[in-house]
């Protein structure tokens, strides 16, 4: 038989609420203490102190003000600090699929099992664990939540980045994102190119750096933002190196030709959003802006600016436009059909860019003309093919000093003295033969001028040398005047405002033309006249030419 078991229970109200309640075991407690809970068979049975849920009811109790606050992310900050210390060690493992992971949302089971996981992760044991758990740890380190310092938070936000993102790909979604916030937000000393430099990450960041001039990416990078899909080009697939490196002069010249204008390449290609918006940094984390915020003023890679004031951040950002795809398809098609024209390639290529309304909106736009576009293409790819076919001579010096020195020592083995024409002349008279007599005053007629003639023949040796000379400084003279002659007004001022230490690109600007086909104009007169380029790369003049031009511009 049974026992029956009454399945109702008395319920009374009294005007003394209970207070305070940390945890079940302490209602138990003070239900029990006030007598509320009555029968044998209850007493003695109260639940044991958990020490591990009352630290977690704690944490919970901090919502008490406001319980619907799950969401937010100041109660984030407010537990996350109230439990950055904390390990534990839990035998179970709770799945966990959270879009937003918080404290307040998860299970008792759920905390423990991520803070089991994070106390082994801070102790080098990095375990399997859920996709959520392992965003939760982001968002604790975007908040620098058990942490020293802003750079070890962004240290193991890296780690953990590298570590599980083979097994769990969507952290690639988030953490890139992240990482440049985390350089927008903390003030930290290297800047955000270095640490992609540092880290080899160009390929993770491509769409921020593209246009940067000191980042080289694989033309396959580009084939995303182009219309013109290089890829199945047969020319592309025998000459990828050239091709790369010559759409990169190409680059170079747009980028010279809107600095002409009065713009940026980044301006030119994307749309700049020019009025601002509100920013808040780490999109689609939990974060709460801790840290009160100096004034200041950011800009990132594609001109992107963020300004922050009375702790209130605004952007100013850059984005993909109509006309972007069109645009990076011409230049590239633009740069391919002049490749092929140098390497032979028996199929030509046609290139339009009037047909696209897009990018005739944006030349309109920015007050550049389709055939100067083209023009920046050409003549940069043209510069590039010259230099990269360019042989050059290499002279080891010390090795040249060796050999001169050693030529010397053989000349001056091979050297016999010639007899100068006192001693040649008296040589003549002392072997005249003695018997006769008759005669011998015809040869002391002749000797007695022959101090004279001595003289006479040295003075004309003297001029016959000094024409010589003469002759070799003309020729050398006469080089460098030609290559002078040969200059434009441009370029020969160019070259004195080198001399006087103006800027290269500033004077090439002023005169509405690239710099770089100014350098190369020079550079190949040089070539063709003195036989050597004159200008190096920083566009200065060569140490080797200097004496002889600054020379001649003094005496001009």
């Amino acid at each position: 038989m049974h026992e029956y078991k009454d399945p109702f229970a008395e319920i009374e109200y009294d005007d003394n609420p209970i207070q305070n309640i940390s945890s079940p075991s302490d209602l138990y407690r003070k239900l029990h203490e006030r007598g509320v809970i009555r029968g044998e068979d209850l007493r003695g049975k109260i639940p044991q102190r958990d020490p591990v849920k009352d630290v977690l009811y704690d944490m919970r109790s901090l919502a008490s003000n406001d319980p619907y606050a799950w969401n937010s992310a100041r109660l984030f900050y407010k537990q996350g600090k109230f439990m950055e210390d904390f390990n534990d060690v839990f035998e179970d493992d709770a799945f966990m699929y959270h879009y937003s992971p918080c404290y307040q949302r998860m299970s008792f089971d759920q905390l423990r099992t991520f803070f089991t996981w994070r106390t082994q992760y801070r102790h080098g044991n990095p375990l399997d664990v859920d996709l959520s758990y392992l965003l939760l740890y982001c968002y604790e380190l975007l908040s620098l939540i058990g942490m020293r310092s802003k750079d070890e938070a962004l240290a193991q936000l890296l780690i953990l980045w590298q570590h599980y993102r083979k097994d769990h790909p969507e952290l690639d979604d988030h953490v890139p994102g992240w990482i440049k916030d985390f350089h927008i937000y903390y003030m930290l000393e290297q800047s955000f190119e270095d640490f992609v430099r540092q880290h080899d990450f160009a390929d993770v960041f491509f769409n921020d750096l593209l246009l940067e001039k000191n980042f080289y990416f694989p033309l396959s990078s580009w084939k995303n933002i182009s219309a013109y899909n290089f890829e199945k080009s047969k020319f592309y697939d025998a000459h990828e190196q050239m091709f790369t490196d010559a759409f990169y002069a190409a680059l170079d010249g747009v980028r010279s030709l809107c600095a002409a204008r009065d713009t940026c390449i980044e301006h030119f290609v994307f749309q700049h959003v020019h009025h601002e918006f509100s920013w808040t940094p780490f999109r689609q984390a939990v974060f709460y802006p801790w840290e009160k915020q100096p004034d200041r003023k950011i800009i990132m890679p594609l001109k992107e600016i963020y300004l922050c004031t009375a702790n209130k951040w605004a952007a100013q950002v850059t984005n993909k436009a109509a006309h972007t795809t069109h645009l990076i398809g011409y230049i590239l098609k633009q740069t391919e059909a002049i490749c092929r024209e140098f390497s032979g390639f028996k199929h030509k290529l046609r290139v339009e860019i009037d047909g696209n309304k897009a990018v005739r909106d944006v030349l309109r736009r920015k007050g550049i003309k389709a055939k100067e576009l083209e023009d920046s293409i050409v003549l940069s790819v043209k510069a590039y093919h010259r230099k990269a076919t360019q042989i050059v001579v290499n002279v080891d010096h010390a090795s040249l000093l060796r050999i001169r020195e050693a030529a010397k020592d053989t000349q001056e083995k091979l050297i016999v003295e010639e007899p100068t024409i006192k001693d040649t002349i008296s040589g003549i008279a002392v072997h005249t033969n003695p018997l006769m007599d008759n005669n011998a005053h015809d040869v002391t007629a002749h000797t007695e001028n022959i101090d004279e003639i001595i003289g006479d023949a040295n003075e004309n040796s003297d001029k016959m040398n000094a024409s010589i000379y003469d002759d070799i400084l003309d020729e050398d003279q006469n080089e460098w005047q030609m290559f002078i002659r040969s200059l434009s007004d441009i370029e020969y001022n160019a070259i004195k405002q080198l001399l006087m230490g103006v800027d290269a690109k500033t004077f090439a600007d002023a005169q509405d033309i690239m710099v770089e086909v100014l350098i190369d104009g020079i550079n190949e007169k040089g070539m063709d006249i003195v036989g050597d380029n004159l200008i190096d790369d920083d566009y200065a003049v060569y140490d080797d030419y200097l004496e002889q031009i600054e020379s001649i511009y003094r005496n001009e």
